[in-house]
C-alpha cells in the first residue's frame, strides 16, 4: 500500500485545518445580528416607512445611557440605524469586521499549534 497512515492523514489534516479559519469567517460573516430594542427614540425603519422598534445594541445602549442617540454616520449616512419588527441590517457588512478579526485568530492558533506540535508539523 505503501506510505504509513500518518503520512496519508496529515496532508488532509493540516488542509482541513488550515481552511478552518475560512469556515469560521463565513460562519460568524452570515451569523444574524443581534438587535436591541429601540426605546425613547421615535424613528421609521431604515427600510420602509414603518415605526422602528429594533436598533443596534451599542446605539441602543447609549441612548438609556446619555439620553442621545449615538451610530456611526459614516457607515449609515442615510440615516440612522434602525428597524421595524421585519426588516433589520445586512449580515454581511454588519459582521464583517468580527469575522475578519475571528479569522485572523483563528489562523494564528493553528500557525502556533502546527509550530508547535511535532505530530502535525513533522518535527
Amino acid at each position: 500500500m505503501g506510505g504509513s497512515v500518518r503520512s496519508r492523514v496529515l496532508p488532509w489534516l493540516v488542509a482541513v485545518l488550515f481552511a478552518l479559519p475560512a469556515v469560521v469567517f463565513f460562519a460568524i460573516l452570515h451569523a444574524p445580528v443581534r438587535l436591541a430594542p429601540l426605546s425613547g427614540w421615535d424613528g421609521l425603519c431604515v427600510k420602509c416607512d414603518r415605526k422602528a422598534t429594533r436598533t443596534l445594541p451599542g446605539a441602543a445602549a447609549a441612548l438609556r445611557a446619555k439620553g442621545v442617540y449615538v451610530y456611526d454616520k459614516v457607515k449609515y449616512p442615510n440615516g440612522a440605524p434602525v428597524w421595524c419588527d421585519r426588516h433589520g441590517p445586512d449580515p454581511d457588512s454588519e459582521n464583517a469586521g468580527p469575522a475578519y478579526a475571528a479569522a485572523l485568530g483563528t489562523l494564528g492558533v493553528l500557525v502556533i499549534a502546527y509550530k508547535c506540535i511535532p505530530a502535525i508539523s513533522g518535527g
